[in-house]
């Protein structure tokens, strides 16, 4: 026997060719061109000094002898199956607490779904959700993951961009039966405080509407959609937080034109936990980018 070392992702075609018993077929399969497919056995059964197929006219059939190898080799197949979605976090029952920061209005609007699926798959985990509008420091292990808006992400942390968040302006059927035909600037208004002040809402807001017809201010979408809702005036809020069950209507369609990113960051060296590791997976698997 050769003393060649197996490559054993060349099992793959094999098994492919052995299940269709056809090398166009299993090159479509497996999205390859037939040449790789034929070089990829070749090379398999020059390894293991053994023929694999007989070919034929109407295709490719095992040779006499080469079912019990390669009944073996699908149990090799399958322990190196099983090895890569351990060393993935897959089978494996990840334990301990994972805390999670974010704001009021991701978690209601976003978040709230995904991290519910997140326990159903990882129940050995436990989420400790630090709601803040706060930016607290991953550096010192204020949390383990940041959920954040924002244009750009900090350069010097992990960031994975999970979606883009568009905005609208919303107002209660009561407010606007008394005053839909205002001008934009010449409604009441619901504004922002820090640290939405310096993000794409706040500008917008500085920028288009007077100051002296903003009666509210909140650091929190969450609070405004409530306040919109009892009808203190308009509020520049993310569409995902409004839905059917909201007490809201969108005014003024196209306005206000601006978006911004919603962000899913850690550490560098926390990147390497399995539980972050697990929940970053996760989290882009279903939500995001779009």
């Amino acid at each position: 026997m050769h003393t060649t070392a197996i490559d054993w992702d060349d099992l793959r075609y094999v098994l492919k060719v052995a299940q269709l018993g056809s090398i166009a077929d299993a090159a479509q399969a497996l999205k390859v061109n037939r040449t790789t497919v034929l070089r990829r056995i070749k090379r398999f059964e020059e390894q293991l000094d053994h023929q694999i197929f007989d070919r034929h006219g109407s295709g490719y059939a095992l040779a006499p002898g080469a079912e019990e190898l390669l009944s073996a080799a699908m149990a090799v197949e399958k322990t190196i199956d099983d090895l890569h979605r351990q060393i993935l976090g897959k089978t494996v029952r990840l334990q301990g607490n994972l805390s999670v920061t974010t704001t009021d209005a991701l978690f209601s609007a976003i978040l709230a779904p995904q991290l519910r699926s997140f326990r159903d798959k990882h129940p050995g985990i436990r989420l400790e959700l630090v709601v803040s509008s706060q930016r607290l420091s991953l550096t010192r292990r204020d949390a383990d993951v940041a959920i954040r808006a924002g244009m750009e992400p900090p350069p010097h942390l992990e960031c994975h961009r999970l979606c883009s968040l568009e905005f609208g302006i919303f107002g209660s059927p009561r407010y606007l039966r008394r005053h839909r035909d205002l001008e934009l600037a010449a409604h009441h208004w619901l504004g922002v405080d820090s640290p939405i002040l310096e993000a794409p809402p706040g500008r917008w807001i500085t920028e288009n509407i007077p100051p002296e017809r903003i009666g509210l201010t909140a650091d929190s979408f969450l609070a405004l959609r409530t306040a919109a809702e009892d009808g203190l005036g308009l509020a520049l809020l993310p569409i995902a937080l409004v839905d059917r069950r909201t007490r809201l209507e969108q005014v003024f369609p196209g306005e206000p034109g601006i978006r911004n990113n919603l962000w899913l960051i850690t550490h560098p060296d926390l990147a390497r936990s399995a539980r972050v590791h697990a929940f970053i997976t996760h989290m882009l698997e279903h939500c995001g980018p779009a």
